[in-house]
């Protein structure tokens, strides 16, 4: 989730007729391999993939509905997940 985006869901949030709680993200599930797997290609391509035992409760996806915000506050994401890490990465390169 692009840090603009949860940011934009928050202003939405203050309007007026916001009430109760909403999910902020993009409907699109990615298990932690794939982010691994992106941030690695954008940051350095060489990283070795390890892989250790999961942790009991550890959560091995994540997928959720912003429909609900949608609906209510016309909120939807804005930037794919790709294109805002590729943005994240660029950004923090910059500081450098």
């Amino acid at each position: 989730m692009y840090v603009a985006d949860v940011a934009r869901a928050n202003l939405a949030a203050l309007k007026e007729h916001a009430q109760g709680i909403y999910n902020v993200g993009t409907a699109e599930e990615i298990d932690v391999n794939t982010i691994f797997r992106k941030l690695r290609d954008s940051v350095n391509p060489q990283c070795e993939e390890i892989h250790g035992e999961a942790k009991p409760g550890e959560q091995q996806r994540s997928g959720i509905s912003y429909q609900k915000i949608y609906d209510e506050l016309g909120w939807k994401p804005q930037m794919d997940f790709t294109s805002g890490l590729k943005q994240t990465v660029g950004f923090f390169y910059q500081q450098i």
